[in-house]
């Protein structure tokens, strides 16, 4: 099921990035991002793990 664009502005809110290096961290467009937490589109799945792990990932090795 794909996230709902609350969960996905979380995270990238909780990553400290910007919806345009959220965007470059899974390999999309910004726009396409921005289409992502506006509800315009869906995230794929897929996507949203990737995002997280990635982000998670780099949480881990700052500190």
């Amino acid at each position: 099921m794909p996230p709902a664009p609350s969960a996905i502005r979380s995270a990238r809110k909780a990553a400290g990035l910007t919806q345009k290096c959220a965007a470059e961290t899974v390999s999309v467009a910004l726009s396409t991002w921005r289409k992502w937490e506006a509800g315009t589109h869906r995230m794929p799945p897929p996507s949203f793990e990737m995002f997280l792990l990635k982000t998670q990932s780099k949480k881990a090795v700052e500190k």
